[in-house]
């Protein structure tokens, strides 16, 4: 009597590691939870792992343990931009690393999303300054070297302008928080088989 075959779905590689990047605090954690709770379900089959800092530990060697190490393996880093953000010394850290770390190597892709009106002083591409200019609240900078460095999740208007989060239409939040983790799958390398 032969062997019994059994077919089995293949397993993806997980070849991408996508990082969310947020100022700790209200709304700002409930909204990364949310678009990570979003993403969690399709990373598996879409190829791609996630990180999502959502530990208060405060400790000196936080940075160099845990948010580098995932740093280092990131293929996607994603940004909730907000006037908080740049006001937080650890977002700020992250940032610098992902910047760094792209100018480098070519990874990882830098997406952002609009997560409130900003302060455009913080993120500049104009002619005094040629090459991007990702600037912190301490004046420090990081520099791109072409606007196409920059990729916006979104959310976007019907007219793909873009726009920030409706934080106080839930359902509309649901909406741009699909839509973006639309754009970003379109961002990753395709699967075999998909």
């Amino acid at each position: 009597m032969g062997a019994k075959c059994r077919s089995k779905m293949p397993t993806p590689i997980l070849a991408s590691h996508v990082f969310i990047s947020y100022r700790h605090g209200d709304p700002w954690t409930r909204i990364a939870r949310k678009f990570h709770n979003h993403l969690l379900p399709i990373s598996g089959p879409l190829g791609f792992t996630l990180f999502l800092d959502d530990s208060d530990i405060q400790a000196a060697d936080r940075f160099e343990t845990i948010i580098k190490n995932n740093l280092d393996k990131t293929s996607h880093f994603i940004v909730l931009l907000c006037d908080d953000y740049w006001l937080s010394e650890w977002c700020r850290k992250e940032l610098d690393y992902a910047v760094r770390r792209y100018q480098e190597t070519g990874t990882p892709r830098l997406l952002f999303v609009l997560a409130e009106a900003m302060n455009p002083h913080y993120l500049i591409f104009d002619a005094a300054h040629p090459t991007g200019t990702l600037r912190d609240a301490d004046g420090g900078e990081s520099q791109l070297s072409r606007v196409s460095d920059l990729l916006f999740l979104g959310p976007f208007d019907p007219n793909l302008r873009l726009v920030r989060l409706d934080l106080e239409n839930p359902v509309r939040l649901a909406d741009q928080i699909h839509e973006m983790s639309v754009r970003l799958q379109r961002t990753l390398p395709a699967q075999a088989g998909n």
